[in-house]
């Protein structure tokens, strides 16, 4: 555009861009269509056609905004169908005034979307992913897709009728996640601002595909959780079954102890009580072995005598066999009576063996 407004303001018309083009291929190359419109708004020239005839174009917004001086600069004009070229393009429109602030024409290089990038074919943005170009006004320049490599899908659309405005941020750059106006597809979405232009580039990936990874990381998480606290509660179930067991033992052992301290103060009362009635019984028969054994004493004593005749005649023999057999009952019952005494001792640890 620089070297065409050069030649414009070198030469003052007639202004033949078509011939122009042949010395500067790039107007060709580069554009679907390379023009100058005249101060009237009519059609002068065109790379497309030799002998174009001057078709009105002020109804254009991209050519009535400079007639108009309200745009200083570049200005990057809503997508619209070539009337001579009969293509869907974007306009990008320049005003070229003479020294002395005269309008002299409007440049206007008319570019398929197709040919602002080549990066839906060298990146993969996935099967719903997109890459659009959005004028401040909120149209699109151009949208790019898998299934749109043209950048036609959607231009000329707004997307500046939902709930977030996605252009002319005062930050430039930043990210949101939205459903697309354009297909309904729910993306996340990064813009920045293309420098010293009235322009956003936005690309959105398919927020289902940009999470996938973290879905199935979050499915795995969540499947670890659930497995470790089922774990958790299975053993918190068996841990509190376990002390429930544990705590019933302890209060069944507990009773079984009551139980036998109960049984063993009675057995040591029965013992205390049993011992007291054994020294009773011992101090019983000792004392009535002595008590027998003195007149026992006595009853074999005069038993010895009257069979010894030591005191006087005994009548007849039969009373000697009697005093015999007193004496040898009487040893027989001193006899046992020692033997209680030997089992008192012995009870009292007494006897010395």
């Amino acid at each position: 555009m620089e070297l065409v407004a050069n030649r414009m303001h070198a030469q003052h018309g007639p202004f033949d861009i078509h011939a122009w083009a042949r010395d500067v291929p790039l107007l060709s190359w580069a554009t679907v269509q390379a023009a100058i419109v005249g101060p009237d708004g009519h059609l002068v020239s065109t790379t497309l056609d030799a002998n174009a005839k001057p078709i009105n174009l002020r109804d254009r917004e991209h050519i009535r905004i400079h007639l108009d001086g309200r745009v200083q600069g570049l200005f990057v004009g809503k997508p619209v169908i070539g009337r001579l070229s009969g293509q869907t393009t974007i306009q990008i429109t320049r005003r070229v005034d003479s020294t002395d602030g005269r309008l002299l024409g409007i440049i206007v290089f008319s570019l398929s979307p197709a040919q602002l990038t080549g990066l839906p074919r060298s990146i993969d943005l996935g099967a719903r992913g997109v890459i659009t170009l959005v004028g401040f006004d909120g149209v699109i320049r151009a949208r790019f897709t898998r299934d749109g490599p043209d950048g036609l899908s959607g231009i000329g659309e707004t997307v500046n009728n939902g709930p977030h405005r996605l252009v002319s941020l005062e930050d430039g750059d930043g990210f949101f996640v939205r459903h697309s106006v354009v297909d309904g597809v729910r993306r996340l979405y990064s813009y920045h601002r293309v420098a010293d232009q009235p322009l956003d580039v936005i690309v959105g990936l398919d927020l289902d595909e940009a999470l996938v990874i973290a879905n199935s990381h979050a499915v795995m998480i969540a499947s670890i959780t659930g497995a470790a606290t089922l774990l958790l509660v299975v053993l918190a179930a068996y841990l509190i079954c376990e002390i429930n067991r544990r705590t019933a033992n302890e209060i069944r052992l507990a009773g079984e102890r009551q139980k036998l301290e109960d049984t063993t103060i009675e057995l040591a009362a029965s013992k205390a009580d049993a011992e007291a009635a054994n020294r009773a019984k011992s101090m019983f028969l000792a004392s009535m072995s002595h008590e027998l054994r003195t007149p026992l004493n006595a009853v074999i004593g005069f038993a010895q005598l009257i069979k010894a005749q030591d005191i006087g005649k005994i009548r007849t023999s039969r009373d000697v066999e009697y005093a015999r057999h007193i004496e040898t009952a009487g040893e027989h019952l001193l006899g046992i009576i020692n033997s209680i005494l030997d089992i008192i001792k012995l009870e009292s640890e007494n006897l010395k063996l």
